[in-house]
């Protein structure tokens, strides 16, 4: 079978050792991240750690029964309550 440049680490004891690590760069971003919450208490500690990806647009999509408040501004939410 002809190869397509894929490595195979099936085999490998460190099944990770021939892959690259993520690097973000300086320029803006074209990610947008969507966050599905249901009652999270932790949705701000989600929202903080997704931030370090950069991403153009953050969206939370809640089926919460009640709307959830102090989400930060740039956020965008999508309530299905």
């Amino acid at each position: 079978m002809p190869s397509i440049g894929l490595k195979d680490i099936s085999g490998s004891a460190e099944p990770f050792a021939g892959l690259n690590s993520v690097q973000i760069s300086d320029n803006s971003s074209d990610l947008s991240v969507l966050i599905p919450s249901y009652c999270s208490g932790h949705l701000n500690a989600v929202i903080k750690s997704v931030r370090a990806l950069r991403p153009r647009k953050i969206i939370v999509v809640d089926s919460s029964p009640t709307k959830p408040e102090g989400l930060p501004d740039d956020v965008s939410l999508v309530w299905l309550g």
